[in-house]
């Protein structure tokens, strides 16, 4: 840890609200990045509240930091990463409440042909599969979750998932090969 690290976490430790206003001040532009990157084509409220959060709980949890450890710039960003996903989640959450949310068949940066050979392949899947493919890779549920929700057991879902996969794999492949878009 440097000499001016070492004095902010010192005056951390003893409640200056301006060492916080250094912190955030030298780094903010990184922990701003890492949320960026972590939380995706959020909005930007999101981003900044996440940013805010973050340096919330730096300064609530400055007792947990240990020096002997890592750096106080890793202690800011580990919990500049979990303050994202923990957005990234709730997000995620909120989007699921919504009635008028449809999600794409595909992100939007893969080009449409892609995006149709994809659509396709879903489409040659049973309702069922497509459902659980939903949930597990586009809402990022857990397998007990879905299993749960579909009223299966976690061993079916695993075995549904994993066979969707090698089937869509197939006909992505097989696609591909011959140049089909349909």
């Amino acid at each position: 840890m440097t000499a001016d690290e070492t004095k902010l976490y010192q005056q951390l430790r003893a409640g200056s609200e301006t060492a916080l206003a250094q912190v955030i001040g030298h780094f903010g532009p990184v922990v701003y990045a890492l949320t960026k990157k972590v939380l995706g084509p959020a909005a930007e409220a999101d981003v900044e509240e996440c940013v805010s959060e973050t340096f919330w709980r730096v300064w609530q949890r400055i007792d947990q930091y240990d020096p002997n450890r890592s750096t106080l710039r890793t202690f800011i960003l580990m919990h500049a990463k979990y303050a994202a996903l923990d957005g990234r989640r709730y997000s995620r959450r909120s989007r699921d409440k919504d009635p008028c949310f449809l999600p794409q068949a595909a992100p939007p940066m893969v080009d449409t042909e892609e995006r149709q050979r994809v659509q396709h392949a879903l489409d040659s899947l049973s309702t069922l599969d497509k459902k659980i493919i939903y949930l597990r890779y586009y809402l990022d549920q857990s397998i007990k979750v879905i299993a749960k929700e579909m009223e299966l057991s976690e061993s079916a879902v695993e075995t549904r998932l994993w066979r969707s996969r090698q089937k869509l794999r197939v006909l992505l492949d097989e696609s591909e090969e011959r140049g089909l878009v349909t």
